[in-house]
């Protein structure tokens, strides 16, 4: 009999690119628009059979906010949200994203998130 092997390979991800407003009212606030470009790719090998393959890219408008403040020296953290899709090529989605940052200096920085 021979043997069954059987694989499930998922690749998800996204690059956004988005511009972003800071009222001079608003200390620590910017507001922001732009795009989302999402791909998923699925394979599915099944031995002996068939392998299956599905490849969806699509790409949705976003718009949200983002606080950033400082924490002591050269520490910081920043609070954001966005809400994606709309139904333009995929459901509504909402991201959140919680970041500590240390910045070496004015150019470099690392964050944590």
């Amino acid at each position: 009999m021979p043997a069954r092997y059987t694989r499930l390979a998922v690749e998800i991800g996204f690059i956004e690119g988005a511009i972003s407003y800071m009222p001079s009212n608003f200390d620590h606030l910017d507001f922001i628009a732009g795009v989302r470009y999402i791909f998923i790719n699925t394979q599915f090998v099944l031995t002996p059979g068939p392998t299956l393959e599905s490849d969806h890219n699509f790409v949705d408008p976003l718009i949200g906010a983002r606080y950033q403040n400082k924490l002591a020296q050269n520490w910081h953290y920043s609070l954001r949200g966005d809400v994606g899709g709309f139904g333009v090529s995929s459901d509504p989605v909402l991201n959140l994203l919680a970041t500590i940052e240390y910045k070496f200096n004015k150019t470099f920085g690392l964050d944590l998130g």
